[in-house]
């Protein structure tokens, strides 16, 4: 009866590592192997950033520019590079700034330009909202939900035409 109850145990076990197997999703590409984006050549640890493979990227042994997209494919075991939420900065007039902070203002607005088309053609996790330019303007971390086009609503300052939707989630830090 043990050995049933053990074997069970190790069953599940086995199903739980599956389903929960860090990088599962990640395909094999052209640019690296399935199971992670990279894997950094000083100190092993996997990435599931797609943006390790860029010039520059700092891995938690505080390296640059060390992952490389061919490697073994990652186990249970392996060790995995957590990266750094990606920061939005953005400055903010006051009466808008206010709105966020009470929690009235759902989303901000940026219009549909080529500035804006490369700004925000990248995955960012939060919003650091800054109310103005001076050195201790008062600052805001909130969390970007998705970004998306659309008409805004115009009592929350979206002009009449197409628009960059952010749309916000939780305040995490004021």
């Amino acid at each position: 009866m043990t050995e049933q109850i053990q074997e069970a145990d190790r069953a599940r076990g086995s199903a739980v590592e599956r389903l929960v197997m860090r990088g599962d999703g990640i395909a094999r590409s052209h640019w690296h192997d399935a199971g992670a984006y990279g894997r950094c050549s000083y100190c092993g640890r996997y990435s599931d950033d797609i943006d390790c493979l860029d010039d520059g990227y700092l891995c938690n042994c505080d390296r640059r520019n060390g992952f490389c997209g061919s490697f073994k494919k990652p186990t249970v075991d392996s060790i995995w590079h957590d990266r750094p939420p990606k920061i939005l900065h953005l400055n903010l007039k006051k009466k808008w700034f206010d709105m966020i902070f009470s929690g009235r203002k759902k989303e901000e607005y940026r219009e549909v330009k080529p500035y804006w088309d490369k700004r925000l053609n990248r995955k960012y996790d939060i919003i650091c909202f800054r109310n103005g330019y001076a050195k201790d303007a008062p600052e805001m971390l909130v969390e970007l939900e998705r970004i998306q086009c659309g008409l805004g609503i115009s009592e929350w300052g979206a002009p009449q035409k197409q628009v960059y939707i952010l749309r916000l989630g939780k305040i995490l830090d004021a």
